[in-house]
Order: C-alpha cells, then sequence, then structure tokens
C-alpha cells in the first residue's frame, strides 16, 4: 500500500478531531476491509455448503492452504514493489504504476499457477479441482499485489466498494455454482 501513509497523514494532521477520525477510518478501511469481507464469504459460504451437505473440510482445508500459501510467496513481489511505488509516488511519477503492475502481475500469475498446480497436482482430487485451485491461488495472490497499488489509487471507498461487490458475487456465484457443479463449483465462486 505504498504512499497510502502519506495521504492518511494529512488527514490526521488537519488538527480537527474529524481528520483525525478520517484518516483512522481509512486506513482500517484499507487494511482490514478485504481481510473482514474476506472472512466473512467463507463462513458464509462455509455455511451454505453445510447446507447442501457439500464436503466443506476439502473447500476449507484448500482455501486455507491457498490463502497461506499466497502471503507467503507473493510477500517477494510485493515488498520490491511496495518499495517502487513509494518511490515514484516520492517522485511524482504517478504514470509508472500501470506498466509496473502489469508488468509484476503476469510474473506472479504465472509463478504462482504453477507452484499452485504443482502442489494441489499431489492431492487427491480431480484434474479439474486442480487447475481451479491452481488458478484461484494465482488470483489470490494477484488481490495481495493489487492491495499495494491501493495507496496510489487513493480512492478509498471506491476499494471498500469493489470489495464488497465482489463479496457478494462471490458467495452467490459460490452457492449457485455450488449447487449445479458440486464441490468445484464453490470453489470457482
Amino acid at each position: 500500500m505504498a504512499g497510502i501513509g502519506f495521504q492518511l497523514r494529512r488527514f490526521t494532521q488537519e488538527g480537527t478531531l474529524r481528520g483525525f477520525i478520517k484518516g483512522y477510518y481509512n486506513a482500517a478501511l484499507v487494511a482490514a476491509g478485504p481481510w473482514v469481507l474476506t472472512v466473512i464469504s467463507l463462513i458464509v459460504i462455509g455455511f451454505l455448503m453445510r447446507q447442501n451437505a457439500a464436503r466443506t473440510e476439502l473447500f476449507l482445508e484448500t482455501i486455507i492452504y491457498i490463502y497461506a500459501f499466497s502471503l507467503i510467496t507473493t510477500a517477494p513481489f510485493q515488498l520490491i514493489v511496495t518499495r517502487y511505488l513509494a518511490d515514484q509516488l516520492d517522485a511524482q511519477k504517478l504514470t509508472a504504476h500501470i506498466p509496473s503492475f502489469l508488468s509484476v502481475g503476469i510474473v506472479s500469475a504465472v509463478f504462482h499457477y504453477v507452484v499452485g498446480f504443482i502442489f494441489f497436482s499431489q492431492v487427491d482430487v480431480s484434474w479439474v479441482y486442480t487447475m481451479i485451485s491452481a488458478a484461484l491461488f494465482a488470483m489470490v495472490s494477484l488481490v495481495w499485489l493489487l492491495l499495494a497499488f491501493v495507496g496510489a489509487v487513493r480512492a478509498f471507498h471506491l476499494v471498500a466498494t469493489s470489495f464488497t461487490a465482489g463479496t457478494i458475487v462471490a458467495i452467490l456465484s459460490a452457492y449457485f455454482l455450488g449447487l449445479r457443479v458440486g464441490d468445484v463449483g464453490y470453489l470457482l465462486g
């Protein structure tokens, strides 16, 4: 979240209670909002799966491994990108954000898909489940990278609204795809 500190510091240095609250509210929204929405969506999807007698253990284990390992394997990419973006923001070079996201995003997506495919091919699941799990691993890793770019956008409420809409779409699609396709459908959602 390169550069987000500069904007939030401006809010809190206004010297008013409103500025102080605005700064800390936006910090919490950007830093914890995606995590909270992810946890809520997993709880709801897990509940919906139990209602349909689906294999919730496999789904939850897959999601836990994806989130745990994506945080670990994305960290080197995110560290480099965050430092680069902070330098670009400090130099007022805002045009460097999109090309840097595209390049690091492509490299990260390919890397994480391959790693995810190798990992999930060792598990006794269908090849479709393996491919979808690997794709989800790559997508979650891209979300962690994207969060590094959120500070440059400085549209905190737009980011929060987007994550909220994504959570609703994920829950609904997991439910309806799960009813039609089964375990793979829940993972696709």
